[in-house]
Parts: structure tokens; C-alpha cells; sequence
């Protein structure tokens, strides 16, 4: 019993000793310390290899909610990671627990508003089940967020779905970029453009279809004259035939292209030289497969879009020249006519612009920019009926529809227009219409040619006039909306045929607009819309006003100084006789002559206007009591970039610096008039928002801290910040 005892004993110590050894250890010094095994409490790693999904990285977005993913991350489920916007993560933006070695954190939402436009840097850090952090970390992740409406089309040509039918892929000529937009929501990105990705830009381009794994887009350029491949997931573009790339006929303007299968082959047609080319895709080689000298039929007379066939031996091709749906045989060239004016039955084509066949290839949907309908052709019998236009269908009416795709159960299609910049579905039973992604700001008549704009004395309005709609507007700054102060219908007088140029008194109540229209200055009362004439050859007396395009008030208010393009000259006008002098011209006043004057800013002694010509691209100062000219600024005068096309001028409030618009360049440029020094504040380089497309007016707001810029070819008016060159779109 006593030996039994023993044993036990034995056992507890030898099992004492044993774990002991496991607590402590002893040190080089023979002095016992603690060990301290592995547990979660340990500090986790940084987080590190973590996605923002949707290639959001380095983009513009209007996205909102943006996704980040991460895998592959061993021994961690169950810990907790967060993303912030900020360097010390004080300011949650959105969390997840990471399950088995993945996660997705799908909460984080930013407000679809202006207040929360800008670069979005992520921070992360990872906590364990102990509730221990890794350091806050930059994931090396950011995008520029703009919210709904920002990233606007301008003049977009082409489009194309991928399979999910959840994203489309759009080309806009006049921004140069390639957008994704999500079907879902509408909101949109640039994937690429001058500014986003590398390699040749973009200067035109004009037709996009996509690889079959849906990573690359090749895209036309009509200005580049060429096919570019584009790395979706990092915007890069390298050309894969053009003049220099591959042998054969050179493009001269391409304008829709198809890819086969295997991607081995593009089929391209030009609308300069009438004809369909394939190109090795490897090579970049270029041969004629159809022309006025290769194949027999109907030649080709300005063809816009073509679409292949499953077979991949025919192409369809819709012919704006020759009004007409043509089948073209890949083999020998040769043309048939499947619908036209004297093939098949129905409204003829005006200008067909683009076509998509249906799986059976019984049948094929053509828009027609011409005259704003979507037709579906039977290709029997060449027979035209109208699926939906301005009388058939409801919805918002097609303005310029420019491409046409067709989703896979084939009940609906998806239409860009190039007119009213806004991408459409239509629904094929009924020919309605709904709008899936907007361009538009602000309700109220929409610009076309918007011109010359100022700001009320508040800042909270913009006047501004449009030359194609002779209209004359107020936008409220705060929502965008547009109402009509004078036109045809609205106010008594002479109507505007082109109005351009505003002024506003300072107490709000009247304007006056120079129209080189009807050759005069009009004053508008901003009240009732009523116009009088104060200046034209019949009233007043000086020199006649020929072709008025700026015009700027004397501080007292009493007098008008006018530019005018076609008299070559720079005017006083009193606005009480109306009597004009001329101030400075070829006979008037010493120094470089004008050659193309545009605009004038006045110092607030009126002693002194800043005059920008465009045909000598400087900006001139001229002395109002002598007409002398001397150069300010030019390519001989300042550093800087030089000035290619100067539209447009203003001071800041010390009368030291000069904000001038350039349209060529797409640019804003601040002038140092001490030194003639130019530095752009606002680019396609410079600033992020959607690009510049033909800037033609600029005002500057009393804090000198951001602009109201006028884009004629986007129809929008735009808040420029000034110290960033962020563009953000207040009215469109």
C-alpha cells in the first residue's frame, strides 16, 4: 500500500516538473523567466493585398458603395477588419469578419452628394478575437468619388454589354474616354482616357466591343486613325494596327469594328474610303475585303456600324449614304441590299447608324440618328416597321441615338444618344423607353450651345446665354435648375438670333448682351424678359458693331466696352445714347495689332482692358485713354505653357492676376500680369471631374476660390476649385 503511495507521488512530482519546464526557462544568466506562447492576443499582421473590386483603383467613379475583397489570409477567421478614410482610422467607414481566409466589406457608403466629392485613400486594420489591432494601415487603394451625374457624356458613340448584362462599356468621342457603367444603378467610371491609364491616348474614338474574357476592350479612333487594345483592369492602351503598326491600306476613319471568335481577326469599316477591312489582330495587318473596287453590288456610301454573323461569313452593314441595310459576303466582298428604299416595305432610312442582328438571324434592330427611331428589319423581305420613336412608346424622346446592342433573351435593347447624352433601354414589346444612366443636372430646358456666363451679386445664380436656343438663363447654383429669362416667347423686343456675351448690373435687375446676330448690344430687363436695343447701327452713332462677342460694364455702370470679332476692334458704348467710339484698332491706338479678339476683363479704374486674341494667342493689355496695345502674355512673353486658343478672361480682385479660358486646350490657366508667367489650374491633367470638352467662358467667384466655367460641347455649367482644379458639374 505504502509502495503505491510512493508511486503516485512519484508520478505528481515527475508531472510537476514537467510543467513547469514548459512555464519557465532559464536565461543565458541562469535567471528563470516566463515564456509566452503563440495566442490570438499577439498584435495581428498589417493588412496587406486587399482589392477594391470593380476596377475602382485609381479611377474616377460615381460609385458610392464601394466592394473590398481580400483572400488567402490563413489562421484568421473569425478577426474583424475595418477600412477607414483617414491616416489614424478614428472615423469607421466600413467592417467585416473575415470567414475561413476571405472576406468582402460591402457596407461602406459615401453620400451621393457634393459634399463628399474627392480622393477617396483607404486605411485598414485587422483585429483579433482578443480584440488586438494591426497598425492602421494604407491598402494602397484610392479613387476620385464623384457623385451621380459628374462623370458626364459629351458626345458618345458606341457601346457595348458584357455577358452578365450588368455593365456597359461606352466610348465618347469628345472626352476621349472609355466609360463602364453599371446597368444596375447607373453610375459610371473611366476605365480610360488621357489621364487614366498609359500608352497612345485616345483622341477621338469611335467604336468599342470587348474580348470574350471580358479583360480588354479594342477601340476605334477616328482622329488616331487606328485599333486600340485596352486593359480594362489597368486602363492601358497599345495600339494593335494603325499607319505605323501593320501593312495593307491605312484607316482613314473608322467607325465600328467586330472581332471573330478566336480574336485572331477585326472587321473594320471606314467611312472616309467607303470600305470593310479585316485585320490580323497579331500583325496589325490590314487587307480590303470590301470596296468600290473589290466585291459587286451597291458600293458603300458613308457606312457607319456593321454586325456579324454566327458564322462569321457575312457581315451587316447599315449605310447612312445609301439609306440602306446591305449583307456583305466575307469571302469575295460582294454586296446584296436587304432593306432600302427600294428593298422591302415600311418608313424609309434617313441616316441608319447602327445595327445588331438577333440570334436567329431572322431580324435586325437599326437606329437612325436622322430621325430619332429604332426600326427592326425582317431580312426576308427587307420589310422596315418602327419599334419606337417619338410616337411609339413611352418615355423620354430619342435625340442623336448613336449605338444599339440587344441582351440575350432579346426583349430589350440598349441605346446610347449622342444628342441628349444619356443611355437608354428600350423595351422591345412596347417600344418604351427608359433612361438607365443620366448626364443631367438640374431640371429645366436643357442647353445647347451655352455661352458667356456671370454670377449674380449672392453667388447663388449664374446668368448665361445660348446661342443656338437665343435664350437667355438663370441657373439656381444650388440645384441646377434652368429657367428661361428671355426668349422668342418670353419678354417683348427684338428677339436674340445669337446672343453671346453677359453683363449684369450690380443691383440685379438688368443685363446686357452683346448678339452678333443682329449685329448690336441689347439691355434686358431681368424681371420681365423685355429687351431694348441701346447700341446697333440704328441706334447711336461711331462705328457700326458688326460682329459684338464680350462685353464688360465700366464700375459706375455707365458705359459698355465691347469686342468685336469681325470689326477687329475694342468699343465704347454709352448706354444711354448708345454711341460707340472706338477705342483701339488697326487705325486707333500703337503695338501688336489685333488679328482675332474674343474677350476683355476691365481693371476697376477703367483704365485698362485685358483683351485675349486668338489669333495671335496672347493676352494684350490696352490702354483705354490712348487704344495702345501691349502683349501681356504670349509665347515670347511668361513661362508656361503657351496658349493655343484664348476664349475668354477675367481678373481677380488685386487686378494681378488674369483667369483665361482656353477651348484648344481644355484648360484654365491663371495669368501673373507682372510677369506674363502662365500656370493651368484646371486640365485633362489637372484636377480630377469630368474632362473639360470646348471650355468658353470663365467668372470667378468674390473669394477668388473657384471658378464658373461654361462648356459649350457639354452643355453644363461647371464650379471649378481653383487651389485643386476639381470640376464639378452644377447645371447640365
Amino acid at each position: 500500500m505504502r509502495s503505491s503511495r510512493i508511486l503516485v507521488v512519484r508520478l505528481l512530482l515527475a508531472s510537476l516538473v514537467l510543467f513547469l519546464s514548459a512555464c519557465f526557462a532559464v536565461t543565458g544568466d541562469g535567471i528563470s523567466a516566463i515564456k509566452s506562447p503563440a495566442t490570438s492576443s499577439e498584435k495581428p499582421a498589417d493588412p496587406s493585398g486587399w482589392v477594391l473590386s470593380n476596377n475602382l483603383n485609381q479611377r474616377q467613379s460615381e460609385t458610392n458603395n464601394p466592394i473590398i475583397t481580400a483572400s488567402g489570409l490563413s489562421d484568421m477567421s473569425g478577426y474583424k477588419v475595418e477600412v477607414y478614410f483617414d491616416a489614424t482610422c478614428s472615423t469607421l467607414k466600413g467592417s467585416a469578419t473575415i470567414s475561413g481566409t476571405s472576406f468582402s466589406i460591402t457596407n461602406i457608403f459615401i453620400a451621393d452628394d457634393n459634399s463628399e466629392i474627392g480622393n477617396k485613400t483607404f486605411y485598414g486594420k485587422i483585429i483579433n478575437t482578443d480584440n488586438v489591432s494591426s497598425n492602421c494601415t494604407n491598402l494602397g487603394l484610392e479613387y476620385v468619388f464623384l457623385n451621380s451625374h459628374q462623370l458626364a457624356f459629351s458626345n458618345s458613340k458606341s457601346i457595348a454589354i458584357n455577358t452578365a448584362e450588368n455593365k456597359a462599356f461606352i466610348v465618347d468621342s469628345d472626352l476621349a474616354a472609355l466609360f463602364e457603367v453599371d446597368l444596375t444603378n447607373g453610375k459610371k467610371s473611366i476605365l480610360s482616357n488621357p489621364s487614366t491609364g498609359s500608352g497612345t491616348s485616345f483622341i477621338s474614338p469611335t467604336a468599342v466591343v470587348l474580348n470574350s474574357a471580358e479583360t480588354k476592350a479594342f477601340v476605334l479612333d477616328d482622329e488616331v486613325d487606328a485599333i486600340f487594345e485596352v486593359d480594362l483592369a489597368s486602363g492601358n492602351r497599345s495600339i494593335v494596327s494603325d499607319a505605323s503598326t501593320g501593312t495593307g491600306s491605312n484607316f482613314s476613319g473608322p467607325v465600328s469594328i467586330a472581332v471573330n471568335s478566336t480574336e485572331t481577326k477585326a472587321f473594320v469599316l471606314d467611312s472616309t474610303t467607303d470600305a470593310l477591312l479585316e485585320v490580323d489582330l497579331s500583325s496589325g495587318n490590314r487587307s480590303i475585303v470590301s470596296n468600290s473596287s473589290t466585291g459587286t453590288g451597291t458600293n458603300l456610301s458613308n457606312p457607319l456600324s456593321l454586325f456579324l454573323n454566327s458564322a462569321e461569313t457575312k457581315a451587316f452593314v447599315v449605310d447612312s449614304g445609301a439609306g440602306a441595310l446591305f449583307e456583305i459576303d466575307l469571302t469575295n466582298g460582294n454586296r446584296v441590299t436587304k432593306s432600302s428604299g427600294s428593298t422591302g416595305s415600311g418608313t424609309n432610312f434617313n441616316t441608319p447608324s447602327s445595327v445588331v442582328l438577333n440570334s436567329a438571324e431572322t431580324r435586325a434592330y437599326v437606329i437612325d440618328s436622322g430621325i430619332d427611331a429604332l426600326f427592326t428589319i425582317n431580312l426576308t423581305t427587307g420589310n422596315r416597321s418602327i419599334l419606337s420613336n417619338s410616337s411609339t412608346g413611352t418615355g423620354t424622346n430619342f435625340d442623336t441615338p448613336n449605338s444599339v446592342v440587344l441582351n440575350s433573351a432579346e426583349n430589350k435593347v440598349f441605346i446610347i444618344d449622342s444628342g441628349i447624352d444619356e443611355l437608354f433601354e428600350v423595351d422591345l414589346s412596347t417600344g418604351n423607353r427608359s433612361i438607365i444612366s443620366s448626364s443631367s443636372t438640374g431640371n429645366g430646358t436643357t442647353f445647347l450651345s451655352p455661352n458667356s456666363a456671370v454670377f449674380n451679386s449672392t453667388e447663388t445664380k449664374a446668368y448665361l446665354t445660348d446661342t443656338t436656343l437665343d435664350i437667355f438663363f438663370e441657373v439656381d447654383l444650388s440645384t441646377g435648375n434652368r429657367s428661361i429669362i428671355s426668349d422668342s416667347s418670353t419678354g417683348t423686343g427684338t428677339n436674340f438670333i445669337a446672343p453671346n456675351s453677359v453683363a449684369l448690373k450690380s443691383n440685379g435687375t438688368k443685363a446686357y448682351i452683346v448678339d452678333h446676330g443682329v449685329y448690336a448690344l441689347f439691355e434686358v430687363d431681368l424681371s420681365t424678359g423685355n429687351r431694348t436695343i441701346i447700341s446697333n447701327s440704328s441706334n447711336g452713332t461711331g462705328d457700326t458693331l458688326m460682329a459684338p462677342i464680350s462685353v464688360v460694364l465700366n464700375s459706375a455702370e455707365t458705359k459698355a466696352f465691347v469686342v468685336d470679332y469681325a470689326a477687329v476692334a475694342l468699343f465704347e458704348v454709352d448706354l444711354v445714347t448708345g454711341n460707340r467710339t472706338t477705342i483701339s484698332n488697326s487705325s486707333n491706338g500703337t503695338g501688336t495689332s489685333f488679328n482675332s479678339p474674343f474677350a476683355l476683363a476691365l481693371n476697376s479704374a477703367a483704365t485698362k482692358a485685358f483683351v485675349v486674341d486668338f489669333g495671335i494667342d496672347a493676352l494684350l493689355e490696352v490702354d483705354l485713354s490712348t487704344g495702345n496695345r501691349s502683349i501681356i502674355s504670349n509665347s515670347s512673353i511668361g513661362s508656361g505653357t503657351n496658349f493655343d486658343f484664348p476664349v475668354s478672361v477675367v481678373l481677380n480682385s488685386a487686378e494681378t492676376k488674369a483667369y483665361v479660358t482656353d477651348k484648344d486646350l481644355k484648360a484654365i490657366f491663371e495669368v501673373d500680369l507682372a510677369t506674363g508667367n502662365r500656370s493651368i489650374l484646371s486640365s485633362a491633367s489637372i484636377g480630377n471631374g469630368t474632362n473639360f470638352s470646348l471650355p468658353v467662358s470663365t467668372q470667378i467667384n468674390s473669394a477668388e476660390t473657384k471658378a464658373l466655367v461654361v462648356d459649350n460641347d457639354l452643355q453644363a455649367v461647371f464650379e471649378v476649385d481653383l487651389a485643386t482644379g476639381l470640376r464639378v458639374i452644377k447645371s447640365k
